[in-house]
């Protein structure tokens, strides 16, 4: 018994022993759930799916564009071409849209017979056609699969590649095309309306005057983004929103620069619902208009003349808009 005794109290160190080297496992969390192994799994999990994400979206990215530059009629290259092998002055230009405005009375003209009309002004002796017309009359025939007849408007836009002068000189011809018609004396008076800086900029990116980087749009969706063809009134809106910051940051705002960029965003948020509406509705095969007429209409921007001269010379040389790349010729102007 005392033997018993004796190897009962000898155990119960031992005992207590183990039980403690079993508590020491439990609260170090030996024998717990692993949230250390979750936690490195998550961030890496995490970190793979950003670069995922990234990459299908470059790669979205890239389609779209490549989509874009297998129809456009003409490469940077080729449009600098032109330019090179052609010398209209400004002044035959304005000679030209006379003309040509005179002779297509109805405002439209299809492609082919406008450039040949075109071609009878700059070359009346027939004998010598226009510089690059191979890449003129690719340019015609793949306006022409878009659409049978053009506004006046965007044929003349593309003649303005014909033109020898400064691209002070090329904005000036197209913000009197595109404007009211009048050769402004003060670069501050507004003689362009909203819907003709829309008009002006849609027809460069038609004629393949703007570079391919400012023909897309990146919209942030989950889980890959969505990328669309840029519109005019995005470029524009853009565009004077970078204008208004680079004035307010060298303290030369004319006054109504912020205003103007609030109504410009807010009719491209709302058309920007209506777009999605109608995307959503086509997806699903339903009709889209019940889903517009539900979103909440907004003031139409004022019609009178709200871009000067100088608004819009800023406006294509914005880096949203840069037309023939002048946004890198000037930066840091």
């Amino acid at each position: 018994g005392a033997a018993a005794k004796e190897g009962a109290v000898g155990a119960t160190p031992g005992g207590a022993a183990a039980a403690t080297g079993a508590a020491a496992e439990t609260k170090s969390g030996g024998g717990g759930f692993p949230w250390g192994l979750v936690f490195v799994l998550g961030f890496v999990g995490a970190i793979g799916g950003y670069f995922y994400r990234g990459k299908q979206n470059q790669k979205r990215l890239k389609t779209m564009q490549n989509g874009i530059l297998d129809t456009a009629a003409l490469s940077s290259e080729e449009v600098e071409e032109i330019r090179e092998s052609n010398s209209l002055s400004t002044g035959h230009f304005e000679l030209c849209r006379q003309r040509a405005q005179q002779h297509f009375s109805s405002g439209t003209a299809q492609p082919a017979e406008f450039f040949a009309f075109l071609g009878k002004l700059v070359r009346p002796d027939g004998e010598q056609r226009l510089g690059a017309s191979h890449l003129l009359e690719r340019l015609a025939g793949r306006l022409a699969e878009q659409a049978p007849v053009f506004d006046l408007k965007v044929l003349l836009t593309s003649a303005t590649m014909l033109v020898e002068s400064s691209v002070e000189d090329r904005v000036k011809l197209l913000y009197k095309l595109h404007g009211d018609g009048k050769a402004p004396a003060d670069v501050a008076e507004p003689h362009m309306t909203h819907e003709q800086a829309l008009a002006a900029v849609q027809a460069l990116a038609q004629t393949h005057q703007l570079p391919i980087r400012c023909l897309t749009r990146e919209l942030s969706e989950y889980p890959f983004n969505l990328y669309l063809p840029s519109q005019a009134n995005f470029l524009v809106t853009r565009a004077m929103e970078e204008v208004c910051k680079k004035r307010k940051k060298a303290k030369t705002l004319q006054g109504g620069e912020e205003d103007l960029v609030k109504l410009l965003k807010e009719e491209l948020a709302y058309t920007d619902k209506v777009d999605a509406a109608r995307r959503k509705a086509a997806a699903k095969g339903e009709d889209a208009e019940p889903s517009v007429a539900a979103i909440e209409p907004i003031e139409p921007l004022p019609k009178e003349a709200m871009f000067s001269l100088e608004d819009f010379e800023q406006l294509l040389y914005s880096k949203a808009i840069c037309a023939w790349g002048e946004c890198h010729a000037r930066e840091g102007k």
